[in-house]
């Protein structure tokens, strides 16, 4: 997967684990909030790793 790629694939994960934790929070299910906030940090973590791998890519070409 590219960079690009990365970056929105993990754009997405962390919107939906956002939506999880928020949802959670509302209803009061706490398994579903950290499903959540696992989710926001995987995404997060996959969203830089694209980022970077993108600056590395500028760099060489």
């Amino acid at each position: 997967m590219s960079g690009m790629g990365k970056q929105i694939s993990g754009a997405i994960e962390y919107l939906k684990g956002k939506l999880q934790n928020s949802v959670g929070g509302t209803t009061g299910d706490r398994s579903m909030q950290a499903k959540g906030v696992g989710n926001q940090a995987k995404g997060g973590a996959k969203y830089e790793t694209g980022k970077a791998e993108r600056k590395a890519k500028d760099l060489v070409d």
